[in-house]
């Protein structure tokens, strides 16, 4: 949608806006001419053209709001396209075509409702204008005759008035053909000034300073958060990840792990001292230089369109060739690379056949390594792969946790076995906190995920 109020904003400055500037100097030069040549006559032609001119601004306001709402609707339909074309396999395989197609009626009837009553006040201006320059011509040419009549004008100036007249009116009518257009700009215009104006929702305290690397670590300081005032999603967070360490993060769906991860990108606000990287809070710390230094691998791998060289270097675009095949081969994905028949400049998208998802996530796994962040953070990455792929994943995974403080969020949990520590989370509140090993001991929440896992595991095999 906002591409398409781009597109009408070019579409006025490209094509309606000369002819409406145009057309306006036009209706000053003729109005010049016509008070010059006969006052009284020139002073009736623009009292009615003043009229005029109100009724075309009132039928702007009336359609605008129109306008407005079928753009609005627009989004909405287009909204609901994409969403069904992306769930179409879900649509099909469900047999649900005809209640789709049905669902999306409504949308399409407001759209064509709205779009008929804004072109209807728009397109009821042309012949409004040509109407009303009749009947001015009309009163020209009775109170005209009248004059010569009486001899105040010669029949002369009267047929030149009257072509005045006709003239002043035809910008217009100009105008009037237009009119749609520049109403769709102005609509697209202040939806665009609306997204323009919008701040970052995070935003560097005065003061701030630049991230240092880690020599002690992260500490959670009984953190509290929200996504909405009514409920906490976080509770009571307290635990600390230590500097060169692998911390992990486990816990039933929608315990709070990703938004931990989200909160230490500063992706969200946090209050003061509830985030301490080392003994510096993280409202402290400037918004780009720390995620300079956070490098985050995500369980929906992106492969932006472009050769894999131009995804591997994606965050280092200054990266040396002799880089970018050291990270490769340290995440395994360098001698399938090599058997493509243009190497690293095969061209790649996420819709692309020659890459699977496992060697998608390895090209992310070695686009994250390539920047060397001193903080990484896996956001479930094994977790839409097979087993043999996680395995060559984990392989990968441990190459690049070495010497950088590590954080882990992991469903299969046989990938974080060898952390440091472990966390586990459940309803936004950590239950547990120690090794593998403990963790077994203390017979809770993590050995019953455990357990439930292995034998889940042994009965698919």
């Amino acid at each position: 949608m906002f591409t398409n109020d781009i597109d009408n904003i070019s579409n006025m400055m490209n094509q309606a806006i000369d002819q409406i500037l145009s057309s306006l100097f036009l209706i000053i030069i003729i109005s010049f001419a016509m008070l010059n040549v006969q006052p009284a006559l020139g002073g009736v032609v623009l009292g009615l053209g003043i009229i005029m001119g109100i009724i075309m601004l009132i039928s702007g306001i009336k359609s605008l709001k129109y306008v407005k709402g079928q753009q609005q609707t627009l989004g909405e339909l287009n909204s609901n396209i994409d969403e069904k074309i992306n769930g179409m396999s879900i649509i099909i395989t469900n047999g649900i075509q005809r209640e789709t197609i049905e669902s999306f009626q409504p949308y399409n009837e407001k759209y064509r409702d709205l779009s008929i009553i804004g072109k209807t006040y728009s397109g009821m201006l042309a012949p409004v204008i040509q109407g009303f320059s009749l009947i001015v011509i009309s009163v020209v040419i009775f109170f005209g005759v009248q004059m010569v009549v009486r001899n105040t004008i010669p029949v002369g100036i009267l047929i030149v008035f009257v072509q005045y007249a006709a003239l002043f009116f035809q910008p217009f009518q100009q105008i009037a053909t237009h009119f749609n257009m520049v109403q769709l700009a102005v609509s697209g215009a202040e939806r665009v000034k609306k997204v323009m104006k919008e701040n970052e929702d995070i935003v560097d305290h005065k003061g701030s300073v630049n991230y240092k690397k880690l020599s002690k670590g992260i500490m959670f300081n009984n953190l509290y958060f929200s996504y909405e005032k009514e409920e906490q999603l976080l509770k009571n967070i307290k635990f600390e990840v230590e500097a060169n360490k692998m911390l992990a993060i486990v816990g039933p769906t929608g315990g709070g792990k990703t938004t931990i991860m989200k909160l230490l990108n500063k992706f969200y606000a946090v209050d003061n001292n509830m985030i301490f990287f080392d003994d510096l809070d993280i409202n402290n710390i400037s918004v780009t230089s720390l995620r300079k230094n956070i490098g985050i691998v995500l369980q929906e791998n992106v492969i932006f369109t472009g050769t894999i060289k131009e995804n591997i270097i994606f965050g280092k675009m200054d990266a040396t060739e002799e880089e970018m095949i050291r990270v490769a081969k340290k995440v395994n994905i360098h001698d399938y690379i090599m058997t493509l028949e243009q190497k690293y400049d095969t061209m790649a998208d996420n819709l692309c056949s020659i890459l699977s998802a496992g060697q998608k996530q390895l090209i992310s796994i070695a686009r994250t390594l390539l920047v060397d962040p001193d903080i990484l953070i896996l956001d479930e990455a094994t977790s839409n792969v097979d087993t043999v792929t996680e395995s060559n994943i984990k392989k990968s995974m441990d190459v690049i946790v070495k010497e950088r403080t590590s954080l882990v969020i992991a469903h299969r949990l046989k990938t974080i076995l060898q952390a440091d520590k472990i966390i586990v989370l459940d309803s936004g509140e950590v239950v547990q906190c120690g090794t593998h090993v403990e963790l077994l001991k203390e017979d809770g929440l993590y050995s019953e995920l455990y357990y439930n896992q292995f034998a889940s595991e042994r009965v698919c095999n």
